[in-house]
């Protein structure tokens, strides 16, 4: 197995655990109308299922329903893909914390200096 190839299964692998973690975790302690998709809502199947893996497309049309589900992730793109595909941050914290991004990314800086 290739590096590129080894690598882009261990991103997705990555990607759909924390996407697991973010369905888990989301709404705990929120009170919140609005429904956290749950994977096989999104992405037609159960995680796990025998000889099912979810692609690309479908654990970025995941994260993309979560981020519009929740006001505990923020979903941004930082950077294309050799391969031409969108690179994913799905920061994951408290409705609180995201308002303050910005804020805890200079106090994440200043600690470097």
């Amino acid at each position: 197995m290739s590096g590129a190839r080894f690598f882009g299964i261990t991103v997705r692998i990555v990607a759909w655990i924390v996407a697991m973690w973010a369905t888990s975790t989301a709404s705990v302690g929120q009170e919140s109308t609005r429904k956290i998709p749950r994977p096989e809502d999104v992405v037609g199947f159960v995680p796990g299922t025998d000889r099912k893996l979810a692609d690309t497309a479908q654990i970025e049309a995941y994260f993309r329903a979560l981020d519009a589900a929740s006001d505990c992730l923020t979903l941004t793109t930082f950077g294309t893909s050799s391969e031409g595909r969108p690179l994913l941050l799905a920061i994951i914290t408290s409705p609180e914390n995201q308002q303050r991004l910005e804020e805890i990314r200079l106090n994440h800086l200043a600690l470097g200096t």
